[in-house]
Formats: structure tokens, C-alpha cells, sequence
């Protein structure tokens, strides 16, 4: 049951960190097309 636990906690932090990190990446994508479109104005 231990180490079953220990694989759910291991997957769900890696889905987490893993969403995060797509989120972080989403967001600088947004801020770098926005400035772009500011600079080509």
C-alpha cells in the first residue's frame, strides 16, 4: 500500500509541476507575441 501511495504522490506532483510549467510557458508565449505586436506598430 506504501509504495503505492508513493507512485499516486510521485504521478500527481509531476502532473502538477507539469501543468505549471505548460502554464508558465502559455504565459511568457503571450507576453512575447504581445510585445512583438507592440514593436512591429
Amino acid at each position: 500500500m506504501g509504495e503505492l501511495e508513493r507512485a499516486a504522490t510521485r504521478y500527481a506532483v509531476t502532473v502538477v509541476l507539469g501543468l505549471m510549467g505548460l502554464g508558465a510557458g502559455l504565459a511568457l508565449l503571450g507576453v512575447w507575441l504581445v510585445m512583438n505586436r507592440e514593436k512591429a506598430r
